[in-house]
């Protein structure tokens, strides 16, 4: 347990260290989405590795995990459509806000549909 906090804080350290680099940023935003995908991914295939030993229970969980993440989403995402990265200083800079909002924003539509 040690471990994830010490993760997590020096998570949130290298966060607040650069919050104010766009192009940083949008690297780490457009890793987000695959990263999280492939954990799903590596969870199911351990489940499925020991459906038999853990039984329809684990099975139940992963499902209900997701569900859970994705109803979290939609019930908070209408909230933070009013949130914008602060303005940006360089023609780069404003090329990559401009991209991450409208990725939000047609994530954002695809959800409410």
């Amino acid at each position: 347990m040690l471990i994830f906090i010490a993760i997590m804080t020096t998570g949130f350290l290298v966060g607040w260290a650069v919050r104010g680099r766009a192009r940083f940023i949008a690297r780490v935003g457009a890793l987000t989405r695959p990263v999280i995908f492939a954990l799903l991914f590596l969870m199911g295939i351990s489940i499925g590795l020991n459906l038999g030993a853990i039984g329809l229970n684990s099975l139940g969980f992963a499902v209900l995990t997701s569900a859970g993440s994705m109803a979290v989403l939609a019930l908070v995402l209408p909230f933070l459509r009013h949130v914008r990265p602060p303005p940006a200083t360089s023609q780069v800079a404003e090329a990559a806000e401009a991209a991450i909002v409208r990725e939000a924003e047609r994530e954002g539509e695809a959800l409410v549909k």
